[in-house]
């Protein structure tokens, strides 16, 4: 079973991560980071049963060795910042909409080859 964590649970990463059943991928989130964690785990959704609530995502990327990917649904001005952290943790990831442009506008980033962006932006999970 694949253990994904959520940095940034709205509607539409939710929605996301739910539809992804779909293809029959064993996976369960094991770790949500959203600022209103509380009222997410009040909220008692039955698919987040397992997850590990944090207000922010630097305490999940504390255990992010403990994840097989991420997906990233916070807002877009925050991607570059995450994008740089979640490289240099060569984390899987899959974001809400096209963020590879986030890479290259990270200073702290060279510009990903070919490889590694299809590693850092490709569909979760992946190969």
């Amino acid at each position: 079973m694949l253990r994904v964590g959520i940095i940034g649970y709205g509607g539409r990463v939710s929605h996301m991560a739910k539809a992804m059943q779909v293809f029959g991928i064993p996976y369960q989130v094991t770790a949500v980071a959203d600022p209103q964690a509380d009222r997410i785990r009040a909220a008692d959704d039955g698919f987040l049963s397992q997850a590990r609530f944090y207000a922010s995502a630097d305490e999940l990327l504390a255990h992010a060795g403990e994840l097989d990917g991420l997906m990233i649904g916070t807002r877009c001005h925050l991607h570059t910042e995450l994008a740089s952290r979640l490289r240099r943790l060569a984390c899987r990831s899959f974001w809400k909409n096209r963020s590879r442009s986030a890479l290259h506008k990270c200073n702290s980033c060279k510009p990903p080859t070919p490889m590694s962006a299809h590693r850092l932006s490709s569909p979760f999970p992946c190969a």
